[in-house]
């Protein structure tokens, strides 16, 4: 193994990681969209179960793809496998792909509760349809915007890694990858974020309290995406830094790909918990039943111990 113990635990510990993040993205996922398919909702907590779906649906492709580089590294490691195949740089592609898509439909949603709070009279910013499609406009933009990194052939295959992604022999292609996944989302959410901030700061103290406790709700909800969001660019940091020093220096460290997979992999993982006990409407979905069977247990326990105090009372 090229990159020694150390490399090869770095993987081990990704594909854990990635293993769990799998496994509860898929579960949520299946969750979110039977409950919508079997549920009558309002209008807003549609729209924000959909949007949620969408996010776990992009989690798990994005986390599926990584748990195969971790396999072909492994393997590759193991036995010096060479996975080189078109289908092998595609998914070179599909990883940049969704991302920026995982970071884009944060500034979806974020983009929903701004709607809610500065246009809450237009209907079409309130439609579950005009939502569903600006998904999958969103969709198809980003495998667009990213299609160059294939016209300009910068997706080659590591062969320290044993798959096929951007390398830094090519500045442009890697340059690309991180304006267009990192740079233009978050620069939006940003957006969104800045504008709803003055908006409410503009605003008469004369509002309802009907209306201002909307308002305090959707701002907490953006809170929250920021967090999320904060939380999958903390774990990648490390990687990030030694990509920059590559940049800077011209000299490879061999276990760049590996640390920033391994923080992608990590930060995943947590999120796909943190955001359920983080979302008021996650946490009931998922916690709800599982209260209900507590108290269930409680009320049959009390009651088989009322009955056992008044049989032997007797």
């Amino acid at each position: 193994m090229e990159h020694g113990t150390t490399g090869f635990i770095l993987t081990l510990i990704s594909l854990i990681h990635g293993s769990f993040a799998t496994i509860v993205s898929f579960i949520v996922f299946l969750v979110l969209l039977h409950h919508q398919y079997t549920n009558r909702m309002k209008r807003d907590e549609h729209i924000n179960l959909f949007l949620f779906t969408i996010i776990y649906s992009y989690l798990f492709i994005y986390i599926l793809t990584l748990l195969s580089f971790n396999v072909q590294t492994i393997l590759g490691d193991l036995y010096d496998i060479n996975f080189t195949s078109s289908w092998c740089t595609f998914r070179g592609y599909l990883i940049s792909v969704m991302c920026s898509d995982i970071y884009q439909i944060f500034g979806i949603q974020a983009f929903f509760r701004l709607c809610r709070i500065i246009y809450p009279r237009r209907r079409m910013f309130r439609s579950f349809w005009f939502y569903f499609v600006l998904v999958f406009v969103q969709l198809a933009k980003t495998f667009v915007i990213l299609c160059p990194i294939l016209v300009w052939q910068d997706i080659d295959y590591l062969s320290n890694e044993h798959y096929c992604y951007v390398t830094f022999d090519k500045p442009r292609g890697m340059i690309y990858v991180i304006f267009t996944t990192y740079g233009i989302p978050l620069s939006i959410l940003f957006s969104h974020y800045v504008r709803i901030t003055i908006f409410l700061h503009r605003l008469p103290n004369n509002q309802t309290m009907i209306i201002r406790s909307q308002q305090k709700r959707d701002l907490i909800a953006i809170r929250r995406i920021f967090i999320h969001v904060t939380l999958l660019l903390t774990l990648v940091v490390p990687g990030t830094i030694l990509t920059l020093i590559r940049f800077i220096t011209g000299q490879d460290y061999p276990l760049t790909f590996r640390i920033l997979w391994l923080g992608s992999e990590v930060s995943i993982a947590i999120l796909t918990i943190e955001m359920i006990l983080a979302t008021p409407q996650l946490k009931n979905l998922f916690l709800k039943p599982w209260r209900q069977n507590r108290v269930s247990m409680i009320a049959q326990t009390v009651q088989r111990g009322n009955a056992t105090t008044m049989h032997l009372s007797a």
